[in-house]
């Protein structure tokens, strides 16, 4: 995995990548960052538009949440809080003084029965209207010129669990896995077909390399459901999914799921997954022992801990060197564990940046 860019484009790297062949050089992935650190960023010195020279991926751009979208924003004033709607129909309660938005009271989910799931399904279906932008011949023509990876996928509501989750809210699902299995049978099977619907639509103008599955089923200790409840419900669903994926020319199959997700690992491989991050390190997700373990069925990508950013420049070489083997089996792509804080300055970001580029042979 040393060495320079000697022609590869992005689509080849990780087409390479996960077939296991020969890379030019490593993979240089994108990372996010919350909107906190990006002002912050921005506050010391980053020019707007500063490019960072990652090698990047296209979303297809087509919405595959509600439709109608739900009406977002604040709904009702609660003097210091504030009620407010998202777009995947959740009511939160926030602080109107708050800097992460995203620190909430959830409050209320869309679902809670048989009848209101009925209610919603219609806005839910693969062919439900303005799921394309107005612009999608366009945009379809762009994305077919374009040497990046295609991705489908995005979302809360783009996996399984995550869906259920997503619509019945994190205690309730758990009942309802319990109390109307039948009921959770059958939203897993809508859930497959209006998605492999969705795909099927959109291969037919663009290309399709990426299938996303966002799932955070796991916390600090382990899975929120067992192995053998995921094998009971869940692996049916994703192995028809993803054969459906596969039928339609896409290779490349990424689970996004923070926590310890050690034990579903070997369920998400059966199920034919074949990419997986973030690697979280506080959850006890360690990239060298995972791709050791792991490295011949699934191409591993984060893993590098966030908080260590903050630190300074020895903290950040040091974490970069925690890493370096788990980089160099060629089954690795190093990146942060998830968003980066705004505990980590511009500084600190640039520097652990260009050490990066320096690790995937691009320094």
């Amino acid at each position: 995995m040393k060495g320079k860019d000697t022609g590869m484009n992005p689509r080849e790297r990780l087409r390479a990548m996960i077939d296991r062949e020969p890379l030019d050089r490593g993979i240089f992935w994108p990372e996010g960052a919350w909107g906190e650190t990006r002002q912050r960023w921005l506050e010391e010195g980053k020019a707007p538009d500063h490019d960072f020279g990652f090698d990047g991926m296209h979303g297809v751009g087509i919405d595959i949440n509600y439709a109608p979208a739900w009406d977002t924003g604040p709904i009702e004033d609660e003097g210091e809080h504030e009620l407010v709607r998202d777009m995947y129909g959740i009511i939160r309660r926030i602080r109107k003084d708050a800097k992460n938005r995203d620190v909430a009271q959830y409050v209320s989910f869309p679902m809670s029965d048989r009848a209101s799931w009925e209610e919603l399904k219609p806005r839910l279906v693969a062919d439900a209207p303005d799921r394309f932008p107005d612009d999608w011949p366009e945009r379809a023509k762009r994305l077919g010129d374009s040497d990046l990876p295609i991705g489908f996928g995005g979302g809360h509501l783009c996996g399984f669990f995550s869906f259920l989750r997503e619509s019945f809210g994190d205690e309730e699902v758990y009942y309802l896995f319990a109390d109307e299995p039948d009921l959770v049978r059958e939203i897993l099977d809508f859930q497959v077909e209006r998605l492999s619907g969705m795909l099927k639509q959109v291969v037919k103008d663009v290309r399709v390399d990426t299938l996303f599955i966002w799932e955070d089923m796991c916390y600090k200790n382990g899975p929120l459901i067992s192995p053998e409840m995921f094998r009971e419900f869940l692996l049916e669903p994703y192995q028809r999914y993803i054969a459906v994926a596969k039928e339609q020319g896409v290779w490349a199959i990424d689970v996004d799921s923070d926590g310890d997700c050690r034990k579903l690992l070997p369920l998400w491989i059966e199920a034919g997954v074949n990419m997986q991050h973030p690697l979280e390190v506080q959850s006890g997700m360690d990239a060298v022992e995972l791709v050791n373990e792991f490295g011949d069925d699934l191409m591993l990508r984060g893993g590098i801990d966030k908080r260590e950013l903050a630190k300074g420049k020895d903290a950040i070489d040091r974490e970069l060197d925690r890493i370096r083997p788990a980089y160099e089996t060629g089954s690795y792509i190093p990146a942060a564990d998830h968003s980066i804080p705004p505990d980590v300055s511009w500084e600190n970001y640039l520097y652990y940046h260009e050490k990066r580029k320096e690790m995937v042979g691009l320094g």
